[in-house]
């Protein structure tokens, strides 16, 4: 529970600090290989982590597998199409869907064992859901977001 609080707190920081939206979006028709590519190198990745793993220990390899990945390779194709300016809110916009794993993980610890694996992942993504909608609420009646 203490570095689920730390995370919120984290990511609370990391969203406010993340300034406003600059600059607008252009029309943009990716070329034939960009999802190709795009699979091709979060694969890669995922598979140097894999083969690291004996050498960095399951906690690390399995938190590298998931988010940073992944986010870093979305991000790496956005600026092309779209402008520079979007990398900082694509960023911002994952931190800001890391609320609903966070709350998601912290109700499945919290209620595994008194609950059972369904009522447990059920309630987790009840939670999960409902925090996000409100967060989405709140963040779209913000200026400048």
């Amino acid at each position: 529970l203490p570095s689920s609080a730390l995370a919120a707190a984290i990511f609370t920081f990391t969203f406010l600090s993340g300034g406003k939206r600059q600059g607008q979006a252009v029309a943009y028709r990716a070329p034939w290989w960009d999802i190709p590519f795009r699979i091709v190198a979060a694969t890669g990745l995922l598979l140097a982590i894999t083969e690291a793993a004996s050498h960095m220990g399951p906690g690390l390899s399995g938190l590298l597998g998931v988010f940073p990945v992944f986010t870093l390779v979305i991000t790496m194709f956005t600026p092309k199409p779209y402008g520079g300016y979007t990398a900082r809110p694509m960023m911002l916009g994952i931190v800001f869907g890391c609320y609903g794993s966070l709350a998601f993980f912290t109700i499945v610890a919290l209620t595994l064992r008194s609950l059972g694996l369904g009522l447990s992942y059920l309630a987790a993504s009840a939670v999960c859901m409902s925090l996000s909608l409100l967060l989405m609420r709140l963040v779209s009646a913000r200026p400048g977001r």
